[in-house]
């Protein structure tokens, strides 16, 4: 079977999860650009089997426009000057998220087959996660972000995939207000859906604990904690007491649990670059992929959070 060529921009970590999936599913990096560092760059290529990488934007161009696709993996501080030039070629693109630290450096772009490596979506966890809210409407959910980092910066870039996700879960949703702790160690938003559902986001900056939400609705509760991992549960299990534990403790039971599908890989990768293929070789829109408008809507969202706390 005939590989699809892609162009690929960057070297940096998160290539080394993007380039093993693309692969995997069937793409042939043609040609690839990185920053000038020769030797960095060559080691690089060498560790993933690609060409000699272009240290040259120029020439790195000239050899993409025989890429039927480009995929962009570099400082999102970067991108939206590439992305612009990228765009021209009228061929698909798959961005690492969110694809700019702006919404409005995301505007005005032609080309329609851009779209945001918001690999979360593809989490089979999440998939139930969608099922049960269609299920159950009127949820009651809370959404734990306890990043380390405490800037904005950071929120903005990694904070993106947890509004991705709500929107991708909710469809839609407002700000009802924002609430901020004064000690600097986070906040909280209170969001509310279309169809009622109430969500509450806390941003609690360096606490103990894994990045979380908890969907709860018709006393069920469907739980993504770590997000990679999907708890579904409906009755508590009733532990009577011990001699050494004299107290009744009620544990919650989980019904089913859904893992990642692929551990080789970084979950969601290669559903993300088997969706990805899709657009390519039969040249259709994606629905489940994120796409410019909905990238810009992220943006958005973290931007009206931010100038609220």
């Amino acid at each position: 079977m005939k590989k699809l060529k892609l162009a690929y921009l960057g070297s940096g970590p998160i290539s080394n999860f993007h380039l093993p999936a693309l692969k995997k599913v069937g793409f042939e990096v043609i040609t690839i650009f990185t920053r000038k560092n020769s030797v960095r760059s060559y080691n690089f290529s060498k560790t993933h089997n690609l060409p000699v990488p272009e240290l040259n934007f120029s020439d790195f161009l000239e050899k993409a426009k025989y890429a039927d696709a480009f995929v962009i993996a570099i400082k999102t501080e970067f991108v939206p000057k590439n992305l612009r030039i990228i765009a021209k070629f009228n061929k698909p693109v798959l961005v690492e998220k969110p694809g700019a630290l702006y919404f409005k450096d995301l505007n005005n772009l032609k080309n329609k087959k851009i779209y945001f490596a918001y690999n979360r979506r593809f989490y089979k966890g999440v998939e139930e996660a969608k099922k049960f809210i269609e299920k159950n409407p009127n949820t009651l959910t809370t959404i734990n972000y306890p990043d380390t980092i405490k800037t904005k910066h950071q929120f903005i870039i990694n904070g993106c995939h947890i509004i991705d996700l709500l929107f991708y879960l909710f469809s839609d949703f407002k700000i009802l207000n924002c609430y901020k702790v004064k000690n600097k160690n986070g906040f909280i938003v209170v969001l509310k859906t279309k169809k009622l559902d109430l969500l509450n986001l806390l941003v609690n900056w360096g606490s103990p604990d894994n990045f979380s939400i908890s969907i709860n609705s018709n006393n069920k509760r469907f739980e993504l904690k770590p997000l990679e991992v999907g708890y579904l549960y409906n009755k508590m299990q009733i532990i009577q007491p011990t001699k050494k534990y004299p107290l009744r403790s009620y544990k919650p039971e989980i019904e089913k649990e859904f893992l990642p599908r692929n551990f080789k890989f970084k979950p969601g990768f290669i559903e993300q670059y088997s969706e990805f293929k899709k657009v390519v070789k039969n040249k259709v829109k994606s629905k489940k992929l994120c796409d410019l408008k909905s990238a810009i809507k992220n943006l958005k969202m973290i931007n009206q959070i931010l100038k609220k706390i």
